[in-house]
C-alpha cells in the first residue's frame, strides 16, 4: 500500500480533468501533447507549477529529506507537477500500520486496516496509485458531517467536477481554450462563461453511483465512516451538473429534520425530447431540466423544472434570449420553468418564499418550521453553502 494516494488527496485527485494529467506528466514529444503545446512552454509551465510549493522544497532540499520519506520519495518527486496541480498541503498516503507512519511537511500517513475495494487502484504515474473515489470518500466521511458527506457523494454521483487549477496551469488551459484546442478529452469538457473565461466547472461521466458507494463501504470491512456513507448514499440524487444544483437539491429535497424542505421527489437533469414545434422554438431537439418534478396542481402540466440560474453553472454560453426560448419550448411540452438564482438560495428568507411557491405548484402544504427544524436548516446551510473547492478540507 506504499505510495497510494487516499483520503482528501485522493478526492482532490479525482477532481482533476484527464487533460491536466496529460499536461503535467505526459511525454512532451508524443501525441497528443506535441500537437497541443510547445515542449519548451510545457516544461516552463511544469516548473512554474511546482516552484514555490512544498514539493519544490522536497526536490531542492537536502538528501536527508528523501531518506526520511523512504520509498515514497522517488514517485512523489517524479509526479511533482501532477501533485502540485491539486494540492500544496500534506499528501495523504495509505499505510497499513501505525509503525509505517513517517510524518513530514509533505506526507500525511493515513492508517487503513480495511480491505481495498475490488476495483484496481488507478495508477497515474509509475510507483504512485490512487484509491477509488468511493473509498476516498469513506475515509473523509469518518471526520465529516452527514450534510457534507451527502454533498461530496452527490458530486461523485453527478456529472461535474469543480476544479480550479493553480495559476500557471490555469493560464495554459485558458490559452488552449482561446485557441480552440481545449477539446473534450477523456470524456471531460470545460465550461466557460459568456465572456469566454473558464469557470472551473467541468463536465464528466459519473465517478460513482449511490449503490456503488454502499457496495464499496461493505467490501471495505472498515467501520470508520461506513454507516454515515451508507446513510448519505441513500439521500443522494444522482446526476447533478454543478455545485449549485447539489446545494439546491439538498436544501429543497432533504427532510425538514435534516435542514431541507422535504420537496425531494425530483430528478437531476431529466432529458426532455422536444416536439417539432418546441424544438423549433428552442433551436435544439432535447432540453435538460436541472431539478425536474413530475406532476403539478395544474392538470395541464406534466411537471415543473426548477432551473438553477447562473452563467457559471451551465456549460456553453447562455443568454436571456436562449433562456426564454428554452422556457417557451418546455412550456409547449407541458413543463413550467421556475427560475432559482443563487442569491435566492443563499438568503433564507427569500428561499422560504421560493420553497412555499414550489410547494404550492406541486399541490403540497407548506407549514412554518419548528425551532428544531430551523436549527437544522442553519446547520445544513453552514455546511454546504461554502467554497466548494475547499469542501473536502473544511
Amino acid at each position: 500500500m506504499e505510495n497510494t494516494l487516499c483520503d482528501i488527496s485522493a478526492l482532490l485527485f479525482w477532481r482533476i480533468p484527464p487533460i491536466v494529467r496529460l499536461l503535467t506528466l505526459g511525454p512532451a514529444d508524443e501525441d497528443p501533447l506535441c500537437h497541443l503545446v510547445d515542449p519548451v512552454r510545457l516544461e516552463r509551465m511544469r516548473h512554474d507549477l511546482v516552484d514555490g510549493t512544498r514539493l519544490a522544497g522536497l526536490i531542492n532540499g537536502p538528501a536527508s529529506w528523501h531518506t526520511h520519506l523512504g520509498v515514497e520519495a522517488e514517485p512523489l518527486l517524479a509526479a511533482a507537477p501532477l501533485l502540485a496541480a491539486f494540492t500544496d498541503a500534506p499528501i495523504d498516503l495509505l499505510v497499513a500500520e501505525s509503525t509505517e507512519r513517517r510524518h513530514s511537511s509533505l506526507v500525511r500517513p493515513r492508517v487503513w486496516t480495511g480491505a481495498l475495494p475490488s476495483e484496481t487502484l488507478f495508477q497515474p504515474a509509475p510507483g504512485l496509485t490512487v484509491v477509488p473515489p468511493a473509498l476516498a470518500l469513506q475515509q473523509v466521511t469518518a471526520r465529516s458531517s452527514l450534510g457534507r458527506t451527502i454533498a461530496l457523494a452527490s458530486e461523485l454521483c453527478g456529472v461535474f467536477s469543480a476544479y480550479q487549477p493553480p495559476q500557471p496551469l490555469a493560464d495554459m488551459l485558458q490559452d488552449l481554450f482561446d485557441e480552440g484546442r481545449l477539446i473534450p478529452y477523456g470524456g471531460w469538457g470545460a465550461a466557460a462563461d459568456n465572456n469566454g473565461r473558464l469557470t472551473g466547472l467541468w463536465s464528466r461521466p459519473p465517478l460513482a453511483t449511490p449503490a456503488g458507494l454502499v457496495r464499496s463501504a461493505e467490501e471495505s470491512g472498515a467501520s470508520r465512516g461506513r454507516a454515515r456513507l451508507e446513510q448519505a448514499a441513500g439521500l443522494v440524487h444522482p446526476g447533478a451538473a454543478s455545485p449549485f444544483e447539489v446545494q439546491a437539491g439538498m436544501l429543497l429535497g432533504l427532510s425538514r429534520r435534516r435542514g431541507g424542505e422535504s420537496l425531494g421527489d425530483f430528478q437531476h437533469n431529466r432529458r426532455i425530447a422536444l416536439t417539432p414545434n418546441a424544438a423549433r422554438v428552442a433551436e435544439r431537439h432535447v432540453c435538460s431540466c436541472d431539478l425536474f418534478y413530475r406532476g403539478a396542481v395544474d392538470p395541464k402540466l406534466m411537471g415543473i423544472d426548477v432551473e438553477c440560474q447562473s452563467s457559471a453553472h451551465h456549460f456553453g454560453t447562455r443568454s436571456s434570449a436562449s433562456d426564454a426560448n428554452r422556457a417557451t419550448a418546455l412550456q409547449l411540452m407541458g413543463i413550467e420553468v421556475v427560475q432559482l438564482t443563487y442569491a435566492q438560495l443563499a438568503d433564507p428568507a427569500r428561499f422560504k418564499i421560493f420553497s412555499a411557491l414550489l410547494a404550492e405548484k406541486l399541490g403540497l402544504p407548506y407549514h412554518e418550521k419548528t425551532d428544531a427544524q430551523l436549527a437544522a436548516q442553519t446547520r445544513l446551510r453552514a455546511e454546504i453553502l461554502t467554497d466548494w473547492g475547499r469542501l473536502p478540507l473544511a
